[in-house]
C-alpha cells in the first residue's frame, strides 16, 4: 500500500484500486450497480495515473477551513471565489478523472459556530455551486445544513437549494423574492434589505470566515446591530399575522447570539439605540425557545435549547 501511495502521491491510490476491485467483481453478478466511496481528509487528491471505473462514484467531501489542516474550503463562498483556489482545483482534478462525482457539501460552519451561531449566510455560494455542479460530472450532491434554530435563514438555504438541484437553470434571485414574499409577506422587502445587507457586510472579511472566531469577526461592530435592529423593528411592525410574526422573530435568534458573543467588543457609547442587555437576554431567551419548539419534535426540544 505504501509503495502504491508513493508512486500516485495520494492515500486514494490503494483506496480506488481496492473499490475497483470490488466493482468489477460486483458488476459479474449484478450489472449496472455503482459503488460509491469518499474522496475525503487523506484521500482527497486522486492518483496520479489510474481512474475509478466507469461504475464507481468518487463522492467528494471538502471540509471547511474551520477544520484546520484537514479543511480545503471556504464553505460559506462560491468555488470560485480566490478563497477556493485549491477547492476548484481538487474538484477540476478529480472531474477529469472520474466519471462519476456526486458532492458532499457543508452550507454551515461548524466548531465554534456549531450551535451558538451570529448571522451568517451563504447563499452566493449555494447558487453558484450548484450552477456549477450541473456542468460538470456531478450526479448527485449531499448537504449538511444542521442547527435551524441558530442558523440565518435556514428555510431560505434549503427552499433554494431543493429548487436549483432540481433545476439548476432557475433564475435563482426569483426563487429567492419568491421565499421572501411567502415567508414574510408585505414586510418582504425589508427582510430583503437585511439579508442583502447581512451579505454584504459579511463580505468584508477576506479570510474565510471558518477560521475567524465569531467573537473576532468585525462585521458584527455596533454600527450592523444598529441598523439590524431597526430593521427588524420595522419589518415586524409589518407583520399581519402571526405566522409572519414567528417567521421574522426567528430570523433574530442568530443576530442576539451574535450580539452577545461580540459584546465585549461593541462599542455602545457609539450606538444609536439604547441596549437593555438583561432585556436582550430574556427577549433572546424567548425567541431561542420558540425557535428550538419549531424546528424540533418535543422529545428533542431540551437537548437543543441547551446547545443555543
Amino acid at each position: 500500500c505504501q509503495e502504491l501511495v508513493k508512486k500516485e502521491g495520494t492515500y486514494s491510490a490503494p483506496l480506488i484500486q481496492f473499490i475497483n476491485y470490488i466493482a468489477e467483481e460486483a458488476e459479474k453478478f449484478c450489472p449496472g450497480i455503482q459503488i460509491r466511496t469518499f474522496a475525503y481528509l487523506y484521500s482527497i487528491e486522486p492518483p496520479k495515473t489510474f481512474k475509478p471505473r466507469k461504475n464507481v462514484i468518487i463522492h467528494l467531501a471538502m471540509l471547511g477551513k474551520e477544520f484546520g489542516g484537514h479543511g480545503h474550503a471556504d464553505t460559506m463562498r462560491p468555488v470560485n471565489h480566490p478563497n477556493n483556489k485549491q477547492a476548484l482545483e481538487i474538484i477540476k482534478k478529480w472531474n477529469n478523472h472520474a466519471a462519476n462525482l456526486a458532492i458532499w457539501d457543508y452550507w454551515k460552519l461548524f466548531g465554534l459556530d456549531a450551535s451558538r451561531c451570529p448571522p451568517y449566510i451563504n447563499t452566493d455560494a449555494i447558487i453558484h455551486n450548484i450552477k456549477y455542479y450541473s456542468t460538470i460530472n456531478v450526479s448527485s450532491i449531499f448537504v449538511e445544513c444542521e442547527t435551524p434554530a441558530s442558523t440565518s435563514f435556514f428555510g431560505l438555504k434549503r427552499y433554494l437549494g431543493f429548487r436549483l438541484m432540481n433545476n439548476p437553470a432557475l433564475d435563482a434571485e426569483k426563487e429567492k423574492t419568491d421565499f421572501f414574499k411567502g415567508m414574510y409577506g408585505k414586510a418582504a422587502p425589508v427582510m430583503l434589505e437585511y439579508f442583502d445587507f447581512l451579505n454584504k457586510e459579511q463580505q468584508k472579511e477576506s479570510a474565510p470566515l471558518g477560521e475567524i472566531s465569531p467573537a473576532q469577526r468585525t462585521y458584527l461592530n455596533i454600527a450592523f446591530f444598529d441598523r439590524v435592529f431597526d430593521l427588524f423593528d420595522r419589518a415586524l411592525s409589518m407583520a399581519d399575522n402571526a405566522r409572519i410574526k414567528a417567521n421574522i422573530e426567528r430570523e433574530l435568534v442568530p443576530v442576539y447570539a451574535g450580539f452577545f458573543i461580540r459584546s465585549q467588543k461593541l462599542d455602545l457609547k457609539s450606538a444609536k439605540r439604547k441596549y437593555d442587555v438583561n432585556k436582550m437576554l430574556d427577549k433572546y431567551i424567548e425567541l431561542a425557545t420558540a425557535a428550538v419548539k419549531y424546528y424540533y419534535p418535543p422529545k428533542d426540544v431540551k437537548g437543543n435549547y441547551n446547545k443555543l
